[in-house]
C-alpha cells in the first residue's frame, strides 16, 4: 500500500487539549500584537481554528456570539472562552491572563512616565494630537454602533433618550438600566434575533444538564465570595483602592457592546463622581489606552496609578475585567437557557442602542475638552478621514502624535 493510499484511509490523529503553558503562551503573543480590538477577531479564529484545530469553525462562532452577549472587551472575551470551553477554568484564567497582560504592563509603563513627566511642552504637544485623534476614534466608533444597532427608528429613540439624560448630568448606568427596561416594554419579538448560534465539534460548548448547572453555580458563588471578602478587605485597609475598585466594577458590569461602550461610564466614574483626574487627563489616558495592544478598556490602569501607583494599577486592571469573567463562567450554561427569552433579547437590544447614545455623549464632551485652536480641529479630521479609509488606527495614532508635537 503506497503512502498516499495509506494518508487517505488513516483518520487524522485525534487532538489533545493545549496545555495550560500553552494556552497562557499563545495568547500572550497573540495579545502583545492585538491592535485594533475587534479586527483582531480574524487572527484569533486564523490561529484557534486553522493552525492550533483547537475548535472547529461552528464552535468558534458560537463562542464570539456568545461573548457579544455578554458585558466586556470582546476579544479579550474570546481568549477566555477558548480557554474556558478547552481547559475549564484555569484555562479561561490562562487565556486572559496571557492576552491582557502584555497591554497592561505596557499601559502601566506609559501611565508612570504620563504622571511624571506630563507637564513637560513636548509631552503635553504630543498629547493634544492624541486627544485629538481620540475624538476621532470615538466619532468613528460611534458611527459604526449606529450602523449596527439603530435599525429602526424605536433604537434612535432610545439611543437618544440615553443620550440626553447623561448630558444632563443623570449617571450613564442609570439612563441605560431605564433602556433595558422599555425595551422589554416597546420592542416586539421579531425586533431581536437570537444572539447565540448553536455550535459542535471541539471546544463547542455541552448541552446543559442539572448537576453541571449545580456544579457552575457552586463555583460561581465560590468566585463571587472571594470578590467579596477581597473588597472587605480593602474597605477596611484602603478606602482608596476599595472605591478605585468598585468604580471598576460598575464600569465593566455595564459594558455590552464592547470596551469603546464602558468609556463613557468609566469617564463618570472617575471625572465626575470621584475627581481623581481632569476630562483633559482622562483623555490622554484613553489616547494611552490607544496606542497600546489589547482592549482599551485597560485605560483602568491610567486610572489607578493616579490613586496609588503600581497597586492602583493592578487593583483596577482586575476589577476592570472581574465582572466579565463571572459572566463568562456563568454564560455557558446560562446563556445557552435564556438566549431565546423575549424579555433578554429585548433588553439586550435596547442596551446597545442605549450605549449607542452613550458614545455620542461621550464624543461631544471630550471634544470639548480639546484646546480651542485650529490644530487639533485639523488633526482630528485628517485622523477621521484616514480611519474611515481603512487606515490602522496605530498608524493613525502614531501620526497625530507627531504631526500635533512638530506643528506646536
Amino acid at each position: 500500500m503506497s503512502e498516499t493510499s495509506m494518508d487517505a484511509s488513516t483518520p487524522p490523529p485525534e487532538r489533545h487539549p493545549p496545555t495550560l503553558r500553552e494556552l497562557f503562551l499563545t495568547f500572550l503573543r497573540l495579545g502583545a500584537t492585538a491592535f485594533g480590538g475587534p479586527a483582531m477577531l480574524p487572527v484569533v479564529r486564523a490561529l484557534v481554528v486553522e493552525r492550533k484545530g483547537w475548535m472547529d469553525e461552528a464552535a468558534f462562532r458560537s463562542g464570539v456570539a456568545l461573548c457579544q452577549a455578554v458585558p466586556g472587551a470582546t476579544v479579550m472575551q474570546v481568549a477566555s472562552y477558548v480557554g474556558l470551553r478547552l481547559r475549564g477554568t484555569p484555562g479561561m484564567l490562562a487565556g486572559f491572563f496571557g492576552f491582557t497582560l502584555p497591554a497592561f504592563l505596557l499601559i502601566t509603563l506609559l501611565s508612570a512616565m504620563y504622571w511624571k513627566n506630563r507637564e513637560l511642552p513636548a509631552i503635553m504637544a504630543a498629547f493634544i494630537g492624541l486627544k485629538a485623534v481620540t475624538v476621532a476614534l470615538m466619532v468613528s466608533g460611534l458611527l459604526d454602533f449606529g450602523k449596527r444597532y439603530l435599525r429602526m427608528g424605536m433604537d434612535w429613540v432610545i439611543g437618544a433618550g440615553v443620550c440626553g439624560l447623561t448630558l444632563l448630568g443623570v449617571h450613564p448606568i442609570v439612563p441605560v438600566l431605564a433602556a433595558a427596561a422599555a425595551g422589554v416594554v416597546v420592542y416586539r419579538d421579531g425586533d431581536a434575533a437570537p444572539t447565540i448560534q448553536p455550535g459542535g465539534g471541539p471546544g463547542a460548548a455541552p448541552r446543559p444538564n442539572k448537576q453541571g448547572t449545580l456544579a457552575a453555580l457552586r463555583g460561581l458563588l465560590a468566585g463571587l465570595a472571594g470578590v467579596a471578602v477581597a473588597l472587605a478587605v480593602l474597605a477596611a485597609l484602603r478606602p482608596d483602592l476599595f472605591a478605585l475598585a468598585v468604580s471598576m466594577l460598575r464600569t465593566d458590569l455595564v459594558a455590552f457592546g464592547g470596551a469603546l461602550a464602558a468609556l463613557p461610564v468609566m469617564r463618570h466614574e472617575v471625572v465626575h463622581l470621584r475627581g481623581w483626574m481632569s476630562d483633559a487627563a482622562f483623555l490622554d489616558g484613553v489616547a494611552i489606552g490607544q496606542v497600546t495592544p489589547g482592549p482599551i478598556i485597560l485605560t483602568a490602569a491610567f486610572i489607578g496609578w493616579r490613586v496609588d501607583g503600581l497597586v492602583g494599577s493592578v487593583v483596577a486592571g482586575l476589577a476592570i475585567f472581574t465582572p466579565s469573567l463571572f459572566f463568562m463562567l456563568g454564560a455557558e450554561r446560562l446563556v445557552a437557557r435564556i438566549e431565546h427569552s423575549r424579555i433578554y433579547r429585548r433588553a439586550v437590544r435596547a442596551t446597545l442602542a442605549g450605549f449607542t447614545g452613550l458614545l455620542g455623549y461621550l464624543a461631544i464632551t471630550v471634544a470639548q475638552a480639546l484646546p480651542p485652536t485650529p490644530l487639533p480641529a485639523v488633526i482630528g479630521v485628517a485622523a477621521f478621514a484616514a480611519l474611515r479609509a481603512g487606515v490602522d488606527v496605530l498608524y493613525v495614532v502614531g501620526a497625530g502624535a507627531l504631526a500635533s508635537w512638530l506643528l506646536a
